[in-house]
């Protein structure tokens, strides 16, 4: 996986562009991150042993400390999509969200038309260089609200 010069953080967390390339090996980290689709063909990643579809419908849920790589068998290079890394301490009534409390409550989301639009529009501001941290906390805000 590479990571194009397009990485904007917020308050709520950080967006970055990637494309799928070669494997990812088996891995896990604090943050809870999602993945959405923007362009290229279908793919697929393995979260906690289990094979998810990544599609222009899918949005991936991968909460902190939950082992996950990719792509899978069926992915193929090309594939670009957007990373969204979500900051703990936007999270819950507290403010702050315990090291290995789960986020989602699954993993594989349907995203509805709304929240498909709102990707492709931040990541076509990510690649002219006009996205700013409003733009980012506006998709991390959204995802959130519909599937955290």
């Amino acid at each position: 996986m590479t990571r194009l010069p397009h990485l904007r953080a917020g308050r709520h967390g950080r967006v970055g562009v990637f494309n799928l390339g070669d494997a990812i090996a088996e891995h896990a980290h604090p943050q809870a991150h999602a993945l959405m689709k923007v362009s290229g063909p279908d793919g697929a990643f393995s979260v906690a042993g289990e094979d998810y579809p990544l599609d222009d419908d899918s949005l991936l849920a991968i909460n902190p400390w939950q082992l996950h790589c990719g792509p899978g068998r069926q992915s193929r290079a090309g594939t670009r999509m957007l990373v969204l890394y979500l900051n703990p301490t936007s999270w819950g009534s507290t403010g702050s969200v315990p090291l290995r409390q789960k986020v989602f409550g699954k993993v594989h989301h349907r995203m509805d038309a709304a929240l498909k639009a709102s990707a492709r529009r931040l990541h076509h501001l990510l690649a002219i260089g006009s996205a700013g941290a409003k733009e980012v906390d506006d998709l991390l805000l959204k995802v959130r609200a519909a599937h955290g």
